[in-house]
């Protein structure tokens, strides 16, 4: 259906095909009948792995697969105006302990990190210094009563504006 001057168009596809795409002014909706795990895709001419599909059982997205296994899954390379590194270091005993980036930042990026005792699975306390372009230095210690073993895993991630 169209309807000139006002800009609305209305598709249905039925006879079992059950899509229903309305565009009204700046919105486009696109709503499925029944969910699905391929509840809307998108491809190129070959018609190989859709671009985009959209799971909407699961509430899903993909780009590049059409399984996507989380939220958002991307098979490739993602682009972005911040570069992020991220990694796991592995502390043996409590004290200080350095990470040096795999390539250095423009600027002393933002640094976020999560430890888990490998033994006890308790959380150590951690704590971040010494940040810069190049890397950073972490602290690894007990909070009282706490009763570790002797190995922690220190998952990183840093994340700064690209230049």
């Amino acid at each position: 259906t169209h309807t000139d001057g006002v800009d609305d168009i209305d598709i249905s596809v039925d006879a079992n095909g059950d899509a229903d795409i309305q565009i009204s002014g700046d919105n486009l909706v696109i709503q499925n009948d029944t969910d699905g795990t391929t509840g809307v895709q998108i491809f190129d001419a070959d018609g190989g792995t859709p671009i985009i599909n959209v799971d909407t059982i699961n509430e899903r997205v993909g780009i590049g697969t059409n399984a996507p296994a989380t939220a958002l899954e991307v098979e490739g390379i993602i682009t972005s105006d911040r570069t992020f590194q991220a990694g796991v270091q592995l502390a043996v005993g409590f004290g200080d302990f350095t990470v040096t980036f795999d390539t250095a930042f423009d600027a002393a990026p933002t640094v976020v990190v999560t430890a888990t005792e490998t033994v006890s699975d308790e959380h150590p306390i951690v704590n971040i210094f010494n940040v810069n372009a190049n890397g950073f230095t972490f602290h690894v210690h007990n909070h009282a009563g706490a009763v570790f073993g002797n190995q922690v895993s220190v998952h990183w991630i840093a994340m700064a504006r690209t230049q």
